[in-house]
């Protein structure tokens, strides 16, 4: 498994930052790309500005982008096509990078579970404490026992909230899609339908 991985954000235009009032400045490397290790995991600080800004530049404003991509259009056949090359362009290329995010931090707690596994019990397993010499005994050693898989805990959780809000936000998305776009088009299923054909 790897230690450690870089991503770097989707391309965005100099014009789409003007008109969005995007974070991701030209050539700031600190705002387009991340390097993701257990660690920025565990204290992912960096990794939520990191998904909030991509966030931000796709799904928060697919309305006025789409309306941006396609008043250019005169036909449906023409709208259509521009829609098309927003959703391969820009919003799919930003889906995967955030879900590989994700997907590190979830690889990395998985093998955190497998580490602590192998070095302490699967559950806290209470011994017989004498109680009137330390009546805090057994509370300590629980205490102690619980701090070690505290990471764990705290990383499983965001992984999994992380996976709730991309599912939110993906439906959303796909919704305003078939609204604006295709009616016909499976969006979202298409989108993993890709990323499974790219892990083959």
């Amino acid at each position: 498994m790897e230690d450690s991985i870089t991503l770097v954000a989707p391309t965005i235009s100099s014009e789409n930052i003007k008109e969005y009032n995007l974070n991701f400045a030209t050539g700031d490397k600190t705002n387009s790309q991340i390097k993701l290790t257990r660690q920025r995991c565990i204290d992912p600080t960096l990794i939520d500005s990191f998904l909030m800004k991509l966030r931000h530049q796709s799904d928060d404003i697919i309305k006025s982008k789409i309306n941006n991509y396609t008043k250019s259009g005169s036909t449906n056949k023409e709208k259509l096509e521009l829609c098309d090359t927003f959703v391969k362009k820009e919003l799919y290329p930003n889906w995967k990078i955030r879900h590989e995010a994700i997907n590190f931090c979830e690889q990395q707690a998985k093998h955190m579970k497998v580490d602590l596994s192998n070095k302490y019990p699967t559950s806290f397993e209470s011994k017989e404490y004498n109680l009137r010499i330390d009546p805090y005994a057994e509370k300590a050693a629980k205490e102690e026992y619980e701090s070690h898989f505290k990471d764990l805990d705290t990383l499983t959780q965001w992984v999994e909230n992380n996976k709730m809000i991309e599912s939110i936000l993906q439906s959303t998305s796909d919704s305003i899609l078939k609204q604006r776009c295709n009616a016909n088009t499976e969006y979202l299923n298409t989108f993993w339908q890709n990323m499974r054909n790219a892990s083959k």
